[in-house]
């Protein structure tokens, strides 16, 4: 199930990176 753990993943990596880094946050989404 890679579309299940792409989503886990991207949800956890979204929610710390955010809290962490907002502006780095998109550029973590892209690269």
């Amino acid at each position: 199930m890679p579309a299940n753990s792409r989503r886990l993943r991207a949800n956890s990596s979204h929610s710390s990176v955010r809290r962490i880094r907002p502006w780095q946050g998109r550029t973590r989404r892209i690269s």
